[in-house]
Order: structure tokens, then sequence, then C-alpha cells
């Protein structure tokens, strides 16, 4: 085997390590989205804080973390945070609307967190610009 299959092959991971990345997206999204629950938070302000984790997440354990993430926390979002609470039912459309828009602005933001990431480390930057 050559250097430059044992360099590819390095870099790919394993199944392990993305079924074990993503695992990990569900915990954290699942915490976060559980962390506002007590505190009653306005859907609003979730709205915005899952898909931000979603891209944390992603920028710090790749593309499949992230996208678990925010899947994660747009189903308990729709579970705990609407009406009727801990149902897995939504009964306002405009909850329906919000769940989806939290779960597509929240792959998104993963994607385009972990290309940012990967652009840098291809180009070499460590000075943020």
């Amino acid at each position: 085997m050559s250097t430059t299959e044992a360099g590819s092959a390095m870099s790919s991971p394993s199944i392990l390590m993305i079924v074990g990345r993503a695992l990990l997206g569900i915990v954290i999204g699942t915490a976060v989205a559980w962390a506002f629950v007590p505190a009653e938070t306005a859907q609003a302000v979730i709205a915005i804080a899952l898909p931000l984790v979603a891209a944390l997440t992603a920028w710090y354990g790749g593309r499949e973390m992230g996208a678990a993430a925010a899947i994660a926390g747009a189903l308990w979002f729709g579970y705990a945070h609407t009406e009727p609470h801990f149902h897995t039912e939504i009964a306002a459309r405009a909850d329906v609307i919000l769940t989806l828009a939290i779960l597509i602005v929240g792959v998104l933001a993963s994607e385009l967190a972990d290309a940012r990431h990967r652009l840098r480390g291809l180009r070499g930057d460590t000075v943020k610009r």
C-alpha cells in the first residue's frame, strides 16, 4: 500500500466513528432541547438556540454529529415545547411550521459550519477573518 492510499484510508472515518458521532449529536440535541423545559423559555429563543447548537456541533464534530443534533433538537422541540406539551402530536399549524423550520435551518446550519470548517482546514487558515 502506497503512502497516498494509506493517507486516504486514514482520513475516511469508519462506520463506527460515524455512528458514534451521530449518537453524540443526538445526545447534545436532546440535552439542549430539554434544558429549556424547566425554564419555560419562549419558543422563539429555542428556535434560535437549537440551530446554533447544531452548527457548533457540526463545527467540532462533523456533518453527522451536527445533522443528528438538529434532528434530535427539532423532534424534542415538537414533543416538549409545543401544545399539547409532552405528546407526540402538535395541535397548532404554526407550531408544525416552526418545528420544521428548526429542523431545516439546523441541518443547513450544520452543513454550512462543517463545510466552512473543512475549507479552513484545506486552506490552512489559522487566523479568523
